[in-house]
Formats: C-alpha cells, structure tokens, sequence
C-alpha cells in the first residue's frame, strides 16, 4: 500500500471502458488499478440484419485485498482484537508493525489533487479513515512497557501525522474526526504525554476540531468537546503557557447552550482543576495575569449561577407543580363532598385543615416567577432559548458551579489579592452579587428530595424537611458555599452579610437547610464577630414578631439560640462580649415587654432561659456587670409571673429563669428573699427542674453563713425541707443523693420542721348529698380455685359488686381526651371516653334520640308555644335558679365540658360535632321555657351551659375556646330561628344576664388566658349578636374591656 500510495493517480477517478475487449479481459485490466469499489460498464456488439447494437451491462468492481484501503483499515482493528488475546505471544511481531504504521500515517497527499476533475473523494476519506485506525493501533499498544519505549522515539512523528491529518480531513468528514480524537485521548494517557503538548493548541482550535460543515459541528460538537476536556485534565500541569487560553475554553463552553449539560458541568470541573496549577505558575513569573484569570472566570461563574436561579430552576419547579396538579385537586373534591354531607363547621375549627399556601418571599425580591416572566428571562439571558435542565443535570451544574469558586476564592487569596485593590473591588463585586443566586441555586435540592419522598414538590415551600439527613452532594455544596465567604476579607464579609441578611433570612425558612449557614457563620473565629453583631441587630428588629404562633416566630427564636450557643462555646470571650453586650439590655427589656403584650409569650421567655443559660457558665464577666442593674425588676416580674396561674410547663419555665440568672452569688444577696419561692416551686416540679433547683439551694448552703441563709429561708422552710424529703423519697438516684447530702448540711435544722404543726385534710368527712351522688355498680362473678384440679371455677349464683363514682369516671374521661398523645390505643380511648360522656348527658337531659334530628314541624310547634308566653319581666330575668343538687350540676358540667372538648380534637369532631350542636340547640330552647317557671325546685336548668361556656374560655389551653365560640355562635343561630329574627324577643332570653355577668367576670380574672377568653367572647357578642342586646350591656362590656 505504501507503494501504491506513491502515485498520486491512485486518487483520481479513471473510467473503464471494454467495448474492445471480453469481460474477463476487462476485469483484470482494470484489477491492476482498482483499490476502491467502483463501477464497470461493459458493452458487447451485436450483429442484426439492419445495423449493429451496442449491449451495455454494468458491473460493481470490487479491488483486490492487497490494494484496497478499506481491509486495510479493517486490519487495525483485527490486529487489536489478536493483540488483546495474545499479547505475551505477539509482541515481536507487534514491534515489527509499528514502523511500518508510522511511515503509513506519515503519508501526505498532494494539495493540488483537490483541485483535479477526476478527485475520488470518496478514496481519499477512506484513506485517511485507514490512517486514523493505524494511529488507533499505536495508541493502543502504547499502553505497554516495551512497545512505549519504541513510540516515545517518533512521538514527533506522529505529532506530524495528526497535524496532518487534521489539516487533510474533508470539512464534512465526522467518523474519522471523532476516531482520531479517541486515539488522541489513548495517547494522552500513556507515559509520554508531555511529548504531544504541541497538539493542544490545534485541538483548541474548533474549526480543526469540527470542521466548518453545520452537519459535523452538530454532531460531533458533545463528544468532541467531552473527550477535549478529558484530555485537557490528563495534561493540565504541563501546558502553564494554555492556561489562559484554555481557561477562556472552558468559560465559553459553560455558557454554550449546544453543549449538553454534563459536558458543560465537565468544563466547570475542569477550570477548577486548572487552578493549582494556575497557583504554581504565579508563584514562578508573577501573578498579575492569574488574578485576572481568577476573576473573570469567578464572574463567568455567577453569569451561570444568575441563569439557573433565574431561568432553569423556576422552570424545573414549574414542571413538578405541574405533576403534582391532580393530587390537590383529588384532595380539594373530597373535602367538598364532606362538607355537602356534613354540617357547616365553624371557621376557628377549620382553620387548620384548610391547605396553606405559602408565599416564596425575600428580601427585595420577587416572588416565584410565572410562565411570561420565565419567557422574558430567556430573551435577557440567553438569544436562543435552551431547553430547561433536568433535575440531575441542575444538581450537578450546581455543585461545579459552587465548588470552583470557593478554589478560586482560595486561591486569589493565597496569591495576594491585597496587592491589586481593583481585582478585591472586582471580586467582592462578583460574590456580592452571588451570595443570593447562590442561595436560590440551593433550593434544587430539597426540590429532589422532597420529589423522592413522594411529597411532591408542588408542596415544595409547605414541607419543610424535617430529617437531618443530607445526601453527599449537597453537604458538599453548602460547605463549599460557607467557604466562599469565609475566606473573604472581613469588611468584605461585614459587606455582602449587612446587604442580604432579611434575604437569607427569608431563604431559610423556605429551605431550612440554610440554617447551617448562619450557624458556621457563627462558629468560624474569623467571622463569628460580624455574624452575631449583624444577626442580632436583624432580630431586634423582628422581635415584635416573636409573639406569633408560626413558623416564622419558630425560626426567629431558632437564630437567637444559635447566636447565644455560639457564645457559650466560643474560648475567646472578649469576642463574644462585645457581641452581645451592647443589646443585652435591649433583649432583655423588650422581651419582658413585648411578653405582656404578645398573644404567644412563651417564645419570649425561652428567648431568655437561652440568653440566661449561654452567659451564665461563669466566664462571661462584663456580661455580668451589665446584667446587674436589670436584676431587681427582672426578679420580682419573675415572681409574679411564677406566682400566677399557668401551664404547668409555663410555670416551671418562670422558675426556671429565677433560678439561672446570670449574676453572681455575691450580687444575688440582697435579693435572695425573691429566690426562696422559686426554690420551692423547683422541687417539686419535672426532674430537670428538681436538679436545677438543688444546684442552687447546695451553692447557697455551701457559700452563705448558716445565720444569713436561715433567716431568709425561715418563710418557706417547711415547703422546703418537704420538698428536700420528697426528693429523697421518690427522685432518681442522682437527685436522691444530692437532696440527701443538702439535708446533711442543714443539720439537725432539717428535723424542726416536725414541730410543726401538720395540715390533716379529713377525706372521711360526710357529705350531706353522699348518698344522692350518682353511682355505677358493676357485678363480677365470684371465681374460686379448685386445689385438687388447679382450675379456675365460675359460681354463677355468687357476685361481687363494685361500686364507682360517675363524677371520678366523668373527670377521668375529660382527662383522656385532654392527652396529646397520638397513638392508636390513646386515639380508642378517646373515642371510648367520648361515647361514655354522650351517654352520661343524654341520660341526664333526658333526652330522647327521636329528639335530636332536625325537625321543621318541631321548630314550627315551639315558635307557636312560645308565641303565647307574656312579655318577661326584666326584673325576673335577673333572678338565677341554679340546681341545688350540686353533685349533680357538677357531674353535668364536667360531661358537657368534656363534649366541648371532643369538638377540638381530630379523632372525635367529626363524630361528635352533631351532637355536641343538639346539646346546644336543646338547652338554649330548654333556657326559654325555664324563663317561664320561677320557682325554686331541684331539677337541673340550662345555666349548666353557661358555666361550662365560662370554664372553656378561661381553660389554660386556648384551643378549647374555639368550641365556646362556637356555642355562642349556634345559641343565637337558635334564638334566631325560634323567634322569627325579633330582635326585641331575643334580647329577653333569660339566660342572656348570667352569660354577660360570667363572661364580663373572666376579663376581671388574674390568669391572662382568662382575660384573652373574656375579650374573645365578647367580641364576637358584639359582632354577631343583636345590637339592641349589646346596647343593653354596654356599660358591662366597656368595664370588663378597660379592666
């Protein structure tokens, strides 16, 4: 072949003619010149009686095996397969065949033979695809140890040979062009690859890559530019002179839309890795031309950033919305048809149920955008617009996006940024402006997860991922993100953190994740300082905010305790002094403030045991001295609160804070008094509080004479010294011991306590009415045990009889359905305790089932009695029957609470919502026929209701005020409906004076939950009960309000 090659005629086409010759003549003649497949027509005369006719016949030459270039290339890749299973045996002949492969690629063709007429294209491709497939072979076998040795002697040989062959190739040409790569990518991996650096800049070169043909671009653009960037990586620390050429590669390819998008990620990853040795190269001729080079591929990095926050991950939200647009609409037609089937419920009850939606808010930005603002960004990002990313690909282009930066940000660091302040003004500029892209990139994944979870990311801003789980990739890319910022100057830092603080704040309670922002931020010596003066000046702000029952008061209360944990554990206090101490009085003022004003003060109070814990570990001196002039009010506003009626987790969180103010023994003497209560309260409360307790009553023993400390404790001893034995007698072992070794160091003190005088509670005292109090008697039949058989025997004839108090099993009911537990056996209790108290109610109304369904001829009946009644007499309306048995009352109370309670909770609303509006609808009516009987007598009355109206809006738990709004909603829907909507009629309810004088008499009420239910009542009486009703106690309302 390589003879044949020699002359230039091999490449042009040559007609065959054998109109002279017989067809075996012909083949072999033109045999001798044939090394491609080509056509034949032979003709053959034949003879007639008018003239002679040429016959044509057309024939597909085939050339023979020696000179056809196709077998050729085809025994390359023969020759591979044999080597692969030979290797040992044929390295001799392998070693022979090289040579004779790198005279065969060396091979060039004539310029001049394009210009020829007769050009056999065809050949010629077929040519150079042989050459390619030989350069293969060497490639191939360069990877061993013998034949390397042989090729690294003409690696400038076939450096020519692919120049060559890169300049020949016919623009249209594509297999050829991509196997040559592929025997580039084998030759770059081998040990010589410092021998072919020269080829870089050619391959660079996309018109010598591709080709000028739209076809060869198009289709060879991905795995050309992959394999480029592959081979780029295998030699990045031997090509210092490419690097900026190669850096400006890698960022235009980030940004080509016709690049796939793991060939884009590919680029990404590569101009990471070209940094180290970017760093070795400034360290040896300057580094002017590398911070250039850092900066603006920092800032072709957030230009990739702003396109996929902007462009691409709303659109991937959009997609999964759409998916999920059935289940909601599944969901919505459901509760449709429950609410066709069922009464209406009261909007308090069902506020809950109904689905949120969460607006996707920041600070100074946009909500998420719709499909026309989506369209416009392509228009300003991007010319032609590109197909949005999958959900992978997004991820993936987020992590090499993040990561090179946070190297470069190293890197510039480590080279001296300080010296060229425009590159610092630049860089600070480009991360400025990246810090809440950055963010918003973030969101794609907790967009994955919450799509695996089967949530659905329609919901994406609702379900807040509760787990800490986190998948490698994004706890690469949230660190390498922290990174960034943590490597910046620190008035760079202060800068960008001032600027976009409400923003992150904003994403954080979008993507909860993003809380390990502000908590590294918080934990990093270097920025620890500016995050917490910035974060607390944030929150100051919000503190108003605290005050609500949502997510966003959770979170702001979160951020608190992440600032004063920080301190806690910071060595350096200095640092952590100057944090806090300039707000210290402002926290602790505006939280008692805003406490008593707030609807939800618990957040306020935990802000402060957070606060009170972080600085009292003893360390924190100047914190101490500041907090000295707020410790007297701060004290007795404690005791007071503690001294009130609350929950009782409430109530152990105000002793607590007595408990762990953060001053000194010495400066807590004058006020030691207002510690003694407290004392008490923390003994016999939960074992955290018992042990907090106990440290503080040792420390006082230990430190404070005898004399001093008895004389204060004098008030409270016998409280205390019960409390010490209490400890003793039923806390854990550690508690035990302690108590115990307290009542050691008191002494024989601790025994004066029994010359006190005891207060007995008699439990044998005789109720007049015992016998009267309603009972439940069960019978269980006698069993007794068979000696000689071991058997149980049943003796039917004998019975046990136990009898039980209905009240204690009423209370115990109330108490089940009062549990938050939420588990299958407690959710059957509830319903068990439910049914018992609707059992215990009907039987005590006397109420029929024929009577509770809705009748309009029994609406029309009691309208027509009640017609004939007289006009009341105001001064008997405020004369109250109440039942004299009061067992009895309380017994119905305790029941029909127990009903309102059941209305609250899931599991038996919606069985009892109906009955529990009956109860109501049938004493309300009972209420207008009592109005008509004044004399004394014993039965039991409506006012029943009203009490128990009273008892749910001053209950500690204000949940259960939604059922007694809903009670007063439904009396006056009744008093409606039975006098015809006359007003006037309505305003001589009976009921109506005890309902004003028992709910104006919560407003007068200590506990606050008493008072917010007082104003809860009367505010709806006076949106939705008759003017000419709330004109008659006006006087009443305005009292009960200003109180």
């Amino acid at each position: 072949m390589l003879r044949h090659t020699a002359n230039e005629s091999m490449f042009l086409q040559k007609p065959f003619s054998t109109s002279k010759r017989t067809i075996e003549e012909s083949v072999v003649e033109a045999l001798r010149t044939c090394y491609f497949t080509t056509p034949l027509t032979f003709s053959q005369p034949q003879q007639s009686d008018e003239s002679v006719t040429p016959m044509l016949e057309k024939y597909t030459l085939i050339p023979k095996a020696n000179q056809s270039v196709k077998v050729l290339a085809e025994m390359s890749v023969f020759l591979l397969v044999l080597i692969q299973m030979h290797r040992q045996h044929l390295l001799g002949e392998v070693l022979d065949l090289i040579p004779i492969f790198l005279r065969y690629i060396n091979i060039k063709l004539p310029e001049h033979l394009k210009a020829e007429k007769n050009y056999n294209r065809e050949l010629v491709d077929e040519f150079h695809n042989s050459q390619v497939r030989a350069l293969s072979f060497i490639g191939y076998t360069a990877k061993q140890a013998q034949i390397a040795t042989v090729i690294s002697e003409h690696t400038k040989s076939i450096t020519d040979a692919i120049l060559m062959l890169i300049d020949s190739f016919h623009p249209e040409v594509i297999i050829q062009r991509r196997e040559l790569l592929m025997s580039l990518k084998y030759l770059f991996q081998s040990e010589f690859k410092t021998n072919f650096i020269t080829l870089i800049p050619k391959m660079c070169d996309e018109k010598a890559l591709l080709g000028n043909s739209f076809t060869s671009q198009d289709q060879l653009r991905n795995q050309s530019y992959s394999l480029l960037a592959d081979i780029l990586h295998h030699v990045r620390m031997n090509i210092p002179h490419l690097l900026k050429h190669i850096f400006f590669l890698c960022s235009r390819c980030l940004h080509d839309h016709q690049l796939l998008p793991y060939v884009q990620t590919m680029y990404g990853k590569l101009m990471m890795n070209l940094i180290e040795p970017l760093i070795i190269q400034s360290k040896e001729n300057g580094t002017e031309i590398q911070r250039l080079i850092l900066c603006n591929s920092i800032n072709s990095f957030l230009r990739k950033a702003k396109l996929i926050a902007n462009y691409h991950l709303p659109l991937i939200k959009e997609k999964y919305n759409k998916s999920n647009i059935l289940q909601p609409q599944q969901i919505k037609s459901t509760t449709e048809q429950k609410n066709l089937q069922s009464p209406s419920k009261p909007s308090a009850l069902t506020e809950g149920q109904q689905p949120q939606e969460i607006e996707n808010t920041g600070g100074g930005q946009k909500q998420e955008k719709s499909s026309s603002s989506i369209e416009a960004n392509r228009a300003t990002f991007w010319q032609d617009p590109s197909s949005p990313l999958s959900l992978n690909d997004c991820k993936n282009l987020v992590r090499f996006i993040i990561q090179p930066i946070k190297m470069m940000v190293i890197a510039l660091k480590e080279i001296g940024i300080e010296q060229e302040p425009q590159v610092v003004l630049t860089v600070e500029r480009c991360l400025l402006e990246l810090f809440p892209n950055g963010l918003i990139c973030l969101d794609i994944f907790i967009i994955g997860s919450n799509f695996m979870q089967g949530g659905g990311v329609g919901n994406v801003y609702q379900h807040k991922i509760s787990s800490n789980v986190r998948s490698k990739e994004e706890k690469e890319t949230l660190d390498s993100f922290i990174a960034i910022y943590t490597n910046m100057r620190s008035s760079s830092f202060e800068r960008v953190l001032e600027q976009h603080i409400e923003f992150l704040i904003e994403r954080i309670s979008i993507n909860p994740i993003l809380q390990n922002i502000c908590s590294t931020f918080l934990t990093n010596p270097a920025t620890m300082n500016k995050t917490g003066q910035i974060l607390v000046k944030y929150l100051l702000t919000k503190l108003p905010d605290l005050g609500a029952n949502n997510e966003r008061a959770t979170l702001y209360l979160k951020l608190f305790k992440l600032v004063f944990h920080a301190i806690s554990c910071s060595s350096n206090n200095s640092d952590c002094d100057t944090i806090l101490k300039p707000f210290l009085h402002q926290i602790i003022q505006q939280s008692m403030q805003y406490a008593l004003e707030a609807r939800e003060s618990t957040n306020y109070f935990l802000l402060l045991r957070a606060l009170f814990r972080s600085i009292g570990s003893g360390t924190h001196e100047q914190m101490y001295h500041q907090f000295l002039p707020l410790l007297p009010s701060i004290l007795q506003q404690l005791n007071r609160l503690q001294n009130g009626s609350h929950l009782q987790s409430i109530h152990e969180l105000f002793v607590e804070l007595c408990l762990t103010v953060p001053v000194r023994l010495s400066s807590l003497l004058p006020y030691l008094p207002l510690l003694m209560d407290p004392l008490v309260c923390a003994l016999n409360g939960s074992p955290t509080l018992v042990q907090q307790g106990l440290r503080t009553l040792e420390l006082c023993v230990d430190n404070l004479q005898p004399e001093y400390f008895y004389d204060h404790m004098q008030p409270v001893r016998a409280s205390l010294m019960k409390g010490l034995w209490h400890c003793v007698s039923h806390g854990d072992s550690h508690s035990s011991l302690t108590a115990f070794r307290i009542l050691g160091k008191f002494g024989g003190s601790n025994r004066k306590i029994l010359l006190d005088a005891q207060n007995i509670q008699d439990f044998n005292k005789i109720n007049k009415n015992e016998e009267k109090l309603p009972k439940i008697i069960l019978p269980f039949n006698k069993i007794h045990i068979d000696n000689n058989n071991e058997e149980l025997i049943n003796n039917g004839e004998e019975l046990i009889q136990c009898t039980v108090d209905l009240n204690q099993i009423v209370n115990s009911a109330c108490k089940i359905l009062r549990s938050q537990t939420t588990t299958t056996s407690n959710s059957y209790n509830q319903l068990a305790a439910a049914n018992l108290l609707k059992f215990v109610l009907l039987k005590i109304f006397s109420i029929e089932k024929s009577s509770i369904k809705n009748s309009s001829q029994l609406v029309d009946n009691i309208s027509k009695f009640i017609s004939n009644f007289k006009k009341f007499d105001e001064k008997s309306t405020k004369i109250y029957i109440i039942c004299s048995d009061s067992n009895s009352r309380e017994l119905a109370i305790n029941a029909l609470k127990g009903i309102f309670i059941c209305v609250f909770n899931v599991e038996t609303r919606e069985k009892f919502l109906e009955f529990f509006k009956v109860v109501i609808k049938y004493l309300t009516i009972n209420g207008i026929f009592e109005g008509k009987d004044r004399r004394g007598h014993s039965s039991m009355n409506s006012f029943v209701l009203i009490d128990v109206i009273a008892q749910t809006l001053s209950d500690p738990c204000k949940d259960y005020c939604h059922a007694a709004i809903l009670a007063l909603r439904i009396i006056i829907d009744t008093l409606n409906i039975i006098y015809e909507q006359n007003v006037e009629k309505i305003c001589q309810f009976p009921s109506f004076e005890y309902l004003f004088e028992k709910i104006t008499l919560l407003c007068y009420s200590c506990e606050w939950f008493s008072k917010l239910g007082g104003c809860t009542a009367l505010r709806l009486i006076i949106e939705y009960y008759p003017p000419l009703l709330v004109q008659k106690y006006c006087i009443k309302i305005v009292e009960a309000c200003i109180q």
